[in-house]
C-alpha cells in the first residue's frame, strides 16, 4: 500500500447526557495514514439504553490542513445496529482546531454538522453541534474529557441537549 502506515487502537468511552442517559462503547480501530490524510474503520459494541446492545461500525476520514495538525477536517459515518434502532449518522466537521497546551496535552474544539437516518422509523434528522475537550497522552495511551452540545441550530428549543464524554484510547 505504498507509504500508508497502519495504526491500531482500542477505545473505551462513556457519554453521559444531562437527561441521565449514559451510553458506553468499546471497540477497535484500524487507521491508515499517509501524509496529512487518515482513513479508518472502527468496530465496536455499545449500549442504546438499558438491555439494548448495539454493534457500531464507523468509517472515518481526517485531513490535516497544516503540518502541525492544528487545523483539520474530519468525517465520520456511524452505522448503528441494534434491536429497534438501526441507523446511519453522517457527521462532517469542516474545521477542527487542536492546540498543544503542553508536551503531552492538547485542547480541541470541533464544530460539526450531522444528519441521521433511522431505518426502522424511516426518519431523517439533522442538526449542528460542537464538542470541546482536552486530551492527555500517557505513553501509548490517551484519555480525553470533553463537553458536547447538540442541536445548537435551535438554541432556545434545545437548551438542555448536552453531555460529557470520557474516552480512553490505547495504541497497540
Amino acid at each position: 500500500m505504498g507509504n500508508w502506515k497502519l495504526k491500531q487502537t482500542g477505545t473505551a468511552g462513556t457519554y453521559i447526557y444531562n437527561n441521565n442517559d449514559c451510553q458506553m462503547f468499546l471497540g477497535v480501530e484500524n487507521k491508515f495514514q499517509k501524509n496529512n490524510l487518515s482513513l479508518g474503520v472502527f468496530t465496536g459494541l455499545s449500549n442504546n439504553g438499558p438491555n439494548n446492545p448495539a454493534l457500531l461500525v464507523d468509517l472515518k476520514e481526517n485531513y490535516k490542513y497544516d503540518k502541525r495538525g492544528i487545523f483539520s477536517n474530519n468525517v465520520r459515518i456511524r452505522n448503528n445496529f441494534s434491536d429497534g434502532s438501526n441507523s446511519t449518522q453522517i457527521r462532517i466537521s469542516p474545521l477542527t482546531v487542536t492546540v498543544p497546551v503542553g508536551k503531552t496535552t492538547t485542547a480541541y474544539i470541533n464544530p460539526h454538522l450531522v444528519g441521521k437516518y433511522n431505518y426502522n422509523t424511516k426518519n431523517w434528522t439533522q442538526g449542528a453541534g460542537v464538542f470541546t475537550g482536552i486530551e492527555q497522552k500517557i505513553g501509548n495511551a490517551s484519555i480525553a474529557l470533553e463537553g458536547q452540545r447538540y442541536n445548537i441550530q435551535d438554541w432556545g428549543k434545545n437548551k438542555g441537549n448536552w453531555g460529557v464524554n470520557i474516552i480512553y484510547t490505547q495504541t497497540f
